[in-house]
């Protein structure tokens, strides 16, 4: 996967609501203060309007999964930094993430949805001791080294993803 590449021309930040409400995210290169602005709104955004733009999907469903387990997450990030998440909103999350990289008319731009399907993987790895993906371990760590070379994801991000690093490596021998 590559950076984007730079435009002559690019919409500033405060542009970035009305670009991913026309369904234009896909359409152009993002600045990679874009890209952290957009990670950093979704984060920081209520977990239910994370998800909705990863896949939509009843906020109903949502609520009764976080509540079931006596937890209200307000946003990914608390999600991701949770000691013990929900494997299921972690799955949820993953999966809604990957359907937003294939999408040709991806609401988020693609390089944001592939640092948050890595994030829900590296905190499943972490937190939990699980793996929630179908790749192999040295797609994984493709994917995971990807991550931690964007200049736009934060170190909280990055923190995760090198720990989860650490222990996929310290299980494999």
């Amino acid at each position: 996967m590559e950076q984007s590449q730079l435009p002559t021309s690019a919409k500033t930040t405060s542009d970035l609501g009305s670009l991913l409400e026309l369904g234009l995210a896909a359409e152009r290169p993002w600045l990679s203060d874009e890209l952290g602005a957009v990670l950093e709104d979704h984060l920081a955004a209520p977990i239910e309007f994370t998800l909705a733009a990863l896949r939509p999907m009843p906020a109903a469903k949502l609520r009764d999964l976080t509540a079931h387990q006596g937890l209200w997450l307000r946003s990914l990030r608390e999600l991701l930094q949770y000691p013990l998440p929900p494997i299921q909103l972690l799955v949820m999350m993953k999966d809604s993430a990957k359907a937003c990289r294939q999408a040709t008319d991806a609401p988020l731009p693609k390089e944001v949805a592939s640092v948050i399907y890595y994030l829900c993987i590296a905190a499943a790895l972490l937190r939990l001791g699980q793996k929630i993906t179908s790749l192999s371990d040295h797609e994984l760590r493709d994917g995971m080294d990807w991550v931690l070379g964007q200049p736009w994801v934060d170190e909280g991000g990055k923190l995760l993803v090198r720990q989860a690093q650490h222990n996929l490596q310290a299980s494999q021998g």
